[in-house]
Formats: C-alpha cells, sequence, structure tokens
C-alpha cells in the first residue's frame, strides 16, 4: 500500500514559491482536475506523480509521503533515518514528526542499530516528546538513548558556521542526547501542523 501525500505540507511549498494549484498542474503536466485528485486527503498516488509534484516544488519525495501504518511506512522511516545519518537535516527534521504519529516505529531498530542510528533516534524521539507530549514517546527516547551508549556527538551543520554557534542554537532536546544542528522547534512543529 503507498503512503498518502501530505498534503499540508505540499500547501505550504505552493504559499513560500507563490504558487496556486493552477501554476503547479501546469509545471507538472496535468490537468488541475488530475491534481486536485492527487492532493484529496488520503489519495495515494502513483512514485511517478510525487517525484514530478516534488521536482516543481523543489522538494524531496519523501518529504511530501505521510507515514504509512504498514511494512512501507517502516521502510519510508528508514530510508529518512539513513539519510540523516548521512548529515541530511532535513531528513532529521521529519523524523520526530514520524515518532509523534507512531512511536513504535523506531523499535524497528531495537536489534540491528549502531550507536550512531540509536543517537539519532533519540534525539528525534526528544523533540517529538518535546513538542508533542503524552503520545507514549518518552521510552523510545531511553531505550534509544541507552543503546547510543557514550559515543560521540552527532552535528549536522554548514562548514560555514563555527561549531560552538551551531550547538548554541541547537534546541535543548536534541543538546541533552548529544545531536547538534542549528534547528528552531517550528522547522520540527511544521512538518505536524495538524495536531
Amino acid at each position: 500500500m503507498k503512503n498518502a501525500l501530505d498534503t499540508q505540507r505540499i500547501r505550504q511549498a505552493l504559499r513560500q514559491k507563490r504558487m496556486n494549484a493552477t501554476d503547479l498542474a501546469r509545471e507538472v503536466g496535468v490537468s488541475r482536475q488530475a491534481l486536485y485528485r492527487l492532493l484529496k486527503p488520503g489519495f495515494r498516488p502513483l512514485p511517478q506523480s510525487v517525484v514530478k509534484v516534488a521536482r516543481v516544488l523543489e522538494l524531496e519525495p519523501w518529504e511530501m509521503l505521510l507515514p504509512g501504518e504498514d511494512a512501507e511506512g517502516q521502510m519510508a522511516f528508514k530510508k529518512l533515518v539513513g539519510k540523516a545519518k548521512n548529515g541530511n537535516a532535513r531528513a532529521f527534521e521529519l523524523m520526530p514528526a514520524y515518532l509523534s504519529r507512531d512511536p513504535n516505529i523506531g523499535w524497528s531498530y531495537a536489534e540491528e542499530a549502531d550507536p550512531t542510528t540509536h543517537l539519532l533516534l533519540a534525539a528525534a524521539a526528544a523533540v517529538a516528546n518535546a513538542l508533542w507530549p503524552g503520545r507514549e514517546i518518552e521510552a523510545a527516547v531511553s531505550f534509544h538513548s541507552t543503546r547510543a551508549g557514550n559515543g560521540p556527538a552527532f552535528m549536522f551543520g554548514s562548514k560555514f558556521m563555527p561549531p560552538e554557534l551551531v550547538v548554541e542554537r541547537t534546541p535543548v532536546p536534541m543538546r541533552r542526547q548529544n545531536v547538534f544542528g542549528v534547528f528552531d522547534l517550528d522547522d520540527f512543529r511544521r512538518h505536524l501542523e495538524w495536531n
């Protein structure tokens, strides 16, 4: 089963690009009716449609998908974690939203993950717990923190910004997990505006 599109995220991207649905339909090469069907909540689009819309909106395809409650959702989350491990800050931004929607999605890493993966999962869970408390995420924070151990810290950042400035601008829940990056809590919150 395919994941549905995060229509709020797409509408936000349209606003940022000062586009409307007609503009997007023209750029993607589909009729307005086809685009409205694609943006209808719950509609599960074909992958090539997602890629076309993503290109026009200058987003990654995975940024436009809602997490699934099935194996496909697990795979999408694993891809996000992999991208975050490679330093992709935009992928990390989405992880707390996934964890807040499905606190159990990170448990699939119980046995196979390395300390860096657990470190990133602990930080994402800490952010999710700070922004959307009461979603049974606290257990994930401690689970992944314990497995991360006392390994090295992880830093998302620009080579043009001094590390001490990156640390200073890191939200407290991330800092407590030794994951650093210039994020604002609104960066995370915007992925789950409907809550």
